[in-house]
């Protein structure tokens, strides 16, 4: 599992990391309140699950 915090979606190094170490398998979340284009494009990308709350908002029910 990956939970990833406030990420835009736009750095291609970190992006490729993602790719190669977590998305077979892999589940990804990422947090984030106020997403952008970039974030959602990573999402679809990835698979990730998107969390539209602040990190103080969340619970363990998010990540089931």
């Amino acid at each position: 599992m990956l939970v990833v915090i406030g990420y835009g979606g736009f750095d291609s190094e970190i992006n490729e990391l993602i790719e190669k170490h977590f998305t077979s398998g892999s589940k990804i979340f990422l947090v984030e309140p106020f997403p952008g284009e970039g974030t959602r494009a990573f999402c679809a990308r990835f698979g990730a699950v998107l969390i539209e709350k602040k990190p103080g908002e969340l619970e363990i029910s998010d990540f089931l």
